[in-house]
């Protein structure tokens, strides 16, 4: 096992596809996305067009995490083959897939107690964590061994910032994360929410503006303080069907800092959703946060330990 990479599993709730994926070995579960009983697939950027111009037209879709049997399957396979995987999900806060994950590692363990297995509660979504796993991916091809590999990503994690905006409250509140009436005043008044993740990996909106234009402000003043902080690292721009508005939020970061890089990508049908199509968002590290995420099968796996012994001393006491 010493001399087999790490296999690196995550969701399609990372927005890992495309160019982006770029031909790596990482295995990407699919996370359902459906309307009227119908499962649309999503394979490229043509696939998301398509269902942006749906949403427009008035489909509701839902989403759910991975199924089990994938997730299991997943584990088993790398437990056969004695290869060392990660997987890192879509944030608990927004899904149950975290404990569907768990649950499957407790059912791989106790055939295979050799097992090398990390589970991951991102408390992140879309490239979030999208970028921790390419981290964690680029580790593993140069060779570190798991506890490396989980280090890395849980570091970036850790400090990962994600500042999202929509320019239509219409699908929150179709999505029940806004009543309707909280959303025609907001429609009304032009607001634009900007939308966090906490650390419990929950949506929670940081601020309100009005208008786009002090939201393009808003959103570059809020990043670029704590890009200045560590010039040189790369920012990720998420965006629907709102093109111009990136270039102008590209621009502005540029005259405020020297990122390393800025790559944009499209937000995938997992969030996109419920957003609308027309989000727009900026993904980087703030090096003054820290999430305080862990490995989870890690924690079981010491309890467990601790459970038996203390069974063991119990017997010994009882026979004593």
């Amino acid at each position: 096992m010493k001399n087999k990479k790490v296999h690196i599993i995550t969701d399609s709730g990372s927005d890992l596809m495309g160019n982006i994926l770029d031909g790596k070995d990482i295995e990407i579960l699919r996370m359902p996305v459906t309307a009227n009983g119908v499962e649309y697939t999503i394979n490229d950027e043509n696939d998301l067009m398509n269902l942006y111009r749906l949403m427009r037209e008035g489909v509701v879709f839902s989403t759910a995490h991975a199924s089990y049997y994938d997730i299991l399957s997943a584990f088993e396979r790398c437990a056969k083959e004695e290869i060392p995987c990660v997987f890192v999900g879509l944030s608990s806060g927004l899904t149950s897939q975290h404990n569907a994950a768990m649950m499957a590692a407790r059912e791989v363990r106790e055939e295979y107690p050799d097992c090398v297995l990390e589970v991951i509660d991102s408390a992140s979504a879309t490239m979030g964590y999208g970028k921790a796993v390419l981290a964690g991916y680029e580790k593993a091809q140069a060779g570190a061994g798991i506890e490396e590999v989980v280090e890395t990503i849980i570091d970036d994690l850790n400090h990962t910032e994600h500042l999202f905006s929509v320019q239509s409250l219409e699908f929150l509140v179709r999505g029940g994360r806004l009543s309707k009436m909280a959303g025609a005043v907001g429609e009304a008044l032009s607001i634009k929410p900007i939308i966090n993740i906490d650390d419990a990996g929950k949506l929670v909106t940081q601020e309100k503006v009005r208008g786009d234009k002090k939201l393009r402000n808003r959103l570059v003043e809020i990043s670029t303080e704590a890009l200045k902080a560590l010039e040189g690292q790369d920012v990720w721009i998420v965006e629907g069907e709102n093109g111009e508005m990136t270039k102008d939020i590209i621009e502005r970061i540029n005259k405020c800092c020297t990122p390393n890089s800025i790559r944009v990508y499209k937000m995938g049908p997992v969030i996109s959703v419920h957003t609308g199509p027309d989000v727009l968002g900026i993904i980087y590290n703030n090096p003054q946060r820290n999430k305080n995420i862990r490995p989870m099968v890690h924690e079981i796996s010491l309890g467990e330990i601790q459970c038996r012994n203390r069974r063991m001393q119990e017997t010994a006491l009882e026979r004593a």
